[in-house]
């Protein structure tokens, strides 16, 4: 099983409040799935998806 990750641990890992995660997720720039069943279940973000999200990112930034 590929390791996955909190909202707070993406969160420190990119150096942004844990709301925004929640924001980047629900937006579609972050792929996330819900650990269990239901709208108040916690998020988490696979290395892969997190890895994807940053070349993302660095990619836009070398573009800009």
């Amino acid at each position: 099983m590929e390791p996955v990750h909190t909202v707070k641990e993406v969160a420190a890992t990119l150096r942004i409040d844990a709301q925004d995660v929640g924001r980047l997720i629900r937006s579609g720039r972050l792929r996330g799935f819900r650990a269990t069943t239901g709208r108040t279940a916690p998020w988490r973000i696979t290395e892969e998806a997190l890895a994807e999200f940053i070349a993302n990112q660095e990619a836009a930034a070398r573009a800009a």
